[in-house]
């Protein structure tokens, strides 16, 4: 109880502002000044009284801190307090002092020597002992309060968040690693800088599992790789905010956070083409289905950005709509944007629904988002998925068609191309379909295929996030099972500037990048979490969480594509290419027929075979039996 008394002053005082601390330093080098130059001069100046040794004290002491404060040498405190800084200010000191004493008229030099020298040597420990001990003191509650950590950068980023973190008591920075050869074996105010390798058998040994990411100025490319090389170490990873912000901070106010998703993609931003979204929603009333989705929901919210003049937005979830609804309306009040929303809760797939729903109303361009697209839910779901994802699509560009709508873009997948499942099927036939019905019409039509998205509702991330919060295991189709991947945000962006450039039935692909293997997805997932993934069949510790492969569900590929053949094309836009694909022709109305027959008889098997007949590339596991297959238009 004693000990903690005596430690709630000096507490005190490191929670006191810096202005504070370097006043309350002041007045104490003072005190020592006057205190080092009395004794020195009682011992060596017996000439002088104690008033006067007093007087001069008071003087030499208040003009060196003058001084000092003049030349910016209490910008540092006790903690960053170098040796040179402090030898500049013991020599002003003395030198002020010599000068007060020759001003009282100091003839005898004899005494000068002796007296020179005790002044420096009680001047240097009366300055250097209680800096000291407030920096070990200082660095004691850092060591008690802070997590020990690494920074990953010992550059400008690094040394700004060394300052901050040292400032305050969140973390323990026990050293850096970087990858450039000049700064390795550096010391950066007492940590030394190792590089990757070293750094990292040095940070086990210490037991540190956290660093923080200071290399705000890498590439994508360079930030995916340092991410993965990390985490594959099994350490979590922590991001700075910007240089900017970070070198504004001080211990209450900076923050770190999680490492996002989107560095693991290694893209680089491109700036989007202001043309082509000005094109796709700029003035336009737009009709966007699907639009409680991830990819819908962003395209509203891209519409708003860019000065859409009527955002209507169409669901057949209740809550999804309302949801998107609630925010976009949220936006337009808080921004006080002049677009005008209306949600509208239908189905896209029922004849006349989308006419009824959107009587008298408007359009120039129809972004249609909605879709069924989970592979397994479709699997199982044939006759439904069928019924919303090819019937919709045509209901919409039909109605589109009747209502003079300017352009029509149809949001696909790459799981079009060359179809292992329901899903993949039904929207390779939708993209034909629409294709054929709006060959010759004046409406723009373009179609937009892309893979998988980060974090979108159903996808592999959230499931993978979901079961990390439960402990685990994380489950895998398959070790070798790849996919692409890329931001809502980008993917939203890239549609609306790709439906710009369509006219006849144009089908864009969106560069997506290099693909991802789920795995290492997983691992990364794991290790970003703080624990270590666990693939093999061992017992599983509590710091380890299991990944395990539960086989390839009905429908699914090792692998993505996003072109059927033939050659893809460059556009105004380095990441939308054109297909160079040959087209399948179909006798439209004959086709929709016999599906219809077929849904309306509800056997999914011979759905199936129906589809596998079509030249759509798409091959189930059923047999392919001629009386039950008609195929027209080949």
């Amino acid at each position: 109880m004693r000990t903690e008394s005596l430690y709630e002053p000096l507490l005190r005082v490191f929670t006191l502002s810096r202005d504070a601390k370097r006043r309350i330093l002041m007045c104490l080098d003072l005190l020592v000044t006057i205190v080092c130059l009395s004794l020195a001069g009682r011992l060596n100046l017996p000439f002088f009284d104690a008033l006067s040794l007093l007087w001069v004290g008071l003087a030499a002491g208040s003009l060196s801190i003058l001084l000092f404060w003049s030349l910016g040498l209490y910008n540092e405190l006790v903690r960053f307090f170098s040796g040179e800084a402090l030898a500049k200010c013991v020599a002003i000191a003395m030198v002020v002092a010599v000068g007060c004493f020759l001003l009282l008229n100091w003839e005898q030099d004899d005494y000068r020597g002796r007296f020179l020298f005790d002044f420096w040597l009680l001047l240097t420990v009366g300055w250097t002992a209680p800096r000291v001990l407030l920096k070990l003191f200082a660095e004691r509650l850092v060591s008690n309060a802070g997590a020990p950590v690494f920074i990953y950068g010992a550059g400008e980023a690094g040394r700004e968040l060394l300052k901050v973190i040292d400032s305050g008591n969140s973390y323990r920075v026990l050293g850096f690693l970087d990858d450039k050869r000049t700064r390795i074996g550096k010391v950066i105010n007492g940590r030394k800088v190792f590089g990757r390798e070293e750094g990292l058998r040095r940070a086990k040994s210490l037991g540190v599992k956290t660093f923080l990411l200071a290399v705000p100025s890498a590439s994508t490319e360079r930030r995916r790789e340092i991410v993965l090389s990390l985490v594959s170490a099994g350490v979590s990873l922590l991001s700075i905010p910007p240089l900017a912000e970070l070198s504004q901070a001080n211990s209450r106010n900076y923050a770190v956070s999680r490492v996002r998703l989107d560095d693991l993609l290694g893209r680089g931003i491109v700036e989007p083409k202001s043309e082509l979204l000005a094109e796709g929603a700029k003035g336009k009333r737009v009709l966007v289905t699907g639009a409680g989705g991830s990819i819908g929901g962003e395209i509203c919210r891209q519409l708003l950005e860019h000065g859409a003049a009527k955002v209507v937005m169409l669901d057949s979830s209740e809550i999804a709509l309302y949801k998107i609804d609630q925010e976009l309306t949220g936006i337009c009040e808080r921004d006080d944007l002049e677009t005008r929303t209306r949600a509208v809760l239908c189905s896209v797939s029922a004849d006349n629904v989308i006419a009824r729903a959107l009587k008298d109303e408007p359009i120039d361009v129809v972004y249609h988002a909605a879709a069924y697209k989970h592979v397994p839910m479709v699997e199982d779901n044939p006759l439904v998925g069928l019924e919303n994802n090819v019937f919709g699509s045509l209901n919409t560009a039909n109605w589109a068609l009747k209502h003079g709508v300017d352009r029509f873009v149809l949001v696909s997948t790459d799981k079009a191309v060359r179809p292992t499942n329901i899903m993949g099927a039904s929207k390779r036939l939708s993209e034909i379909l629409v294709q054929q019905a709006t060959s010759g019409s004046n409406m723009a039509v373009s179609i937009v295929r892309f893979g998988n998205v980060l974090g979108s509702s159903g996808s592999v991330v959230p499931r993978f996030k979901q079961q990390l919060e439960s402990g685990g295991p994380l489950t895998l189709t398959h070790l070798a099972v790849t996919r692409y991947f890329m931001t809502v945000s980008e993917a939203a962006s890239l549609v609306i500037q790709a439906g710009a450039m369509g006219k006849d039935g144009n089908v864009f692909l969106l560069e997506m990048g290099k693909p991802m293997k789920l795995l290492e997805l997983a691992k990364t997932l794991i290790s970003l979490a703080g624990y270590q993934p666990l693939v093999d069949e061992r017992p599983r510790a509590s710091h380890e969480v299991e990944i395990k492969t539960v086989g390839l569900r009905p429908g699914e590929k090792l692998y993505e594509e996003l072109l059927v053949d033939g050659t893809a094309l460059e556009t105004q836009h380095p990441r939308i290419f054109l297909s160079g694909e040959s087209p399948v022709v179909f006798d439209v109305d004959l086709v929709l027929g016999r599906l219809r027959a077929l849904l309306d008889g509800g056997d999914a098997n011979v759905v199936r075979n129906y589809l596998n007949g079509l030249g759509i590339g798409y091959q189930s596991e059923c047999s392919i039996s001629e009386a039950d297959v008609t195929v027209s238009g080949e």
